[in-house]
């Protein structure tokens, strides 16, 4: 056999040692299991196309490949995702997972019930009432006494679920978010646990993101520290249960042990209801240069600035 012959043969080895990988690698992804301890609900809204669904599967790590989903229905073209709320079980096959979203096996005697980070529990009752959830105000009544400790999520509930039912689950799993880990954490940090839960819940309802949320602890740590007043809008917004672009000075001399403005310290409590990020950011701050900070009503972006007359330039420029 030539030089050419055995590089030939070579290259085709080669070939098909990468399919073989390719091959046991993909049907491996397809029977690879849900990390899900507990049966959970993943809702796919109309619209969403097999990329976006494929991969909120792999990041809530129910299945162990976006790809090969993605591959599988690229080679099934008769098949589509369909909308709906599915039941998934713990340990759930891809494979058995891909049939029943193809199949709309979704689940009919229970519903989805979507809580946001940053509500408040009265902004809960509303919003619980608008969809039809509830026809009373008796979530505002269960709940009242657990602001800032109702954790935000998508809940799975029987159709003719309670408030009492709803308030217990949130409980339940705000109490499981916060790992030992977490309460460690929170130890260590110097802060009261309870004094950590009311910073992210302002945090959750001044900025938007994961690094804004801890530079902003940083700021109001470092304003607790030297007995400066917070001056957090998201305390006027409890008080007030309006959400504004800009509060006016009228609003910032309520007499209310939440104002801000008028109190140093932090509130007696939770302003809303925070998420994982918003506490981590508590226990997490970041350390910086900045003192004031305001969001653009445009883009909803946070401007931090170190200086007053920075601060009162960026007010000028976006708060017209």
């Amino acid at each position: 056999m030539d030089k050419q012959s055995i590089y030939k043969m070579k290259k085709l080895i080669i070939l098909i040692a990468i399919v073989i990988v390719a091959v046991v690698w993909y049907q491996s992804a397809l029977a690879s299991r849900s990390n899900n301890k507990e049966p959970l609900t993943f809702s796919i809204e109309s619209g969403q196309g097999t990329s976006t669904v494929a991969n909120r599967l792999e990041e809530e790590k129910l299945i162990g490949s976006s790809l090969a989903i993605k591959i599988y229905f690229y080679l099934h073209k008769d098949l589509t995702i369909k909308a709906g709320d599915y039941l998934i079980e713990p340990k759930t096959k891809t494979r058995i997972l891909i049939a029943k979203l193809s199949e709309g096996e979704v689940a009919d005697n229970e519903v989805s019930v979507l809580i946001r980070e940053g509500l408040t529990v009265k902004e809960m009752n509303e919003y619980l009432k608008k969809e039809g959830f509830m026809k009373d105000d008796s979530f505002l009544t269960a709940a009242a006494q657990y602001e800032g400790y109702l954790f935000p999520d998508t809940y799975r509930m029987y159709k003719d679920f309670t408030a009492d039912d709803l308030v217990e689950k949130m409980r339940a799993n705000f109490e499981k978010k916060l790992t030992s880990d977490l309460r460690a954490a929170m130890d260590a940090s110097g802060h009261k646990p309870e004094d950590i839960i009311i910073m992210a819940s302002i945090l959750e309802k001044e900025v938007r993101t994961e690094e804004e949320m801890k530079i902003a602890s940083g700021l109001f740590w470092d304003r607790l520290k030297v007995g400066q007043a917070l001056q957090s809008c998201a305390t006027l917004a409890f008080i007030l249960g309006v959400n504004k672009p800009q509060y006016s000075y009228e609003d910032t001399q309520i007499k209310s042990p939440y104002n801000t403005y008028q109190h140093p310290g932090l509130p007696p409590g939770p302003v809303s209801n925070p998420g994982l990020r918003a506490i981590k950011a508590a226990i997490y701050p970041a350390k910086t240069d900045y003192n004031y900070f305001l969001a653009r009503p445009d883009t909803g972006e946070t401007v931090f600035s170190v200086t007053l007359e920075e601060h009162n330039a960026a007010k000028a420029k976006y708060l017209k």
